[in-house]
């Protein structure tokens, strides 16, 4: 069983996020994210970007988690894409967006990426992800103190300080540093 598929499974939400197909728009994650901010239980998906810096993301906000071979990943544009269930996936390498280098386990060495899928209006983002560390429901209060596209704040989680992802500014900063790389100089 696949470290993502298997950790899932241990965490009684495999059935649930293969299933759901998540279509809320920007305001509803921000406010599904907003009662973390008021102290309420969330169910989050923690992550590793780069060798030691946690990250959460809302688990609400998550339609499937995927391991995906390297030999799977295509160009498009000079973008790394997938074929998923009959679209073209644009992928994200979260550690690239927040210019972290990828932790030493990451990409060569194992074979896969660990993709979080993020699916808004019917179309669908893979966020490429160091390492999944687990799945928990926590309650936490973000700190918003932040100057980081893509990140609402910071919180402790499991008694670390893990960066709380913001999906839609992640993924709109993605396509805006896209941009400008490709703008000419």
């Amino acid at each position: 069983m696949s470290t993502v598929v298997g950790l899932a499974h241990c965490a009684s939400v495999l059935g649930e996020v293969r299933h759901r197909t998540v279509a809320e728009t920007k305001e509803d994650a921000l406010a599904a994210t907003s009662a973390a901010v008021r102290g309420g239980r969330k169910t989050v998906l923690l992550f590793r970007n780069g060798e030691r810096e946690q990250m959460a993301i809302d688990l609400a906000l998550v339609a499937r988690l995927e391991e995906i071979p390297l030999d799977m990943v295509e160009l498009a544009s000079g973008r790394e894409v997938i074929q998923y269930r009959g679209q073209i996936v644009p992928l994200i390498r979260v550690a690239d967006v927040f210019g972290t280098a990828r932790a030493q386990t990451a990409d060569s060495k194992v074979g896969s990426l660990q993709v979080v899928v993020y699916t808004d209006h019917g179309r669908s983002v893979g966020l490429v992800i160091d390492q999944i560390l687990d799945i928990v429901e926590v309650a936490f209060t973000i700190q918003p103190q932040t100057q980081r596209n893509g990140v609402l704040g910071s919180a402790v989680i499991q008694q670390r300080t893990t960066a709380v992802l913001d999906i839609p500014a992640l993924v709109a900063a993605s396509q805006s540093r896209e941009i400008g790389m490709a703008a000419p100089a």
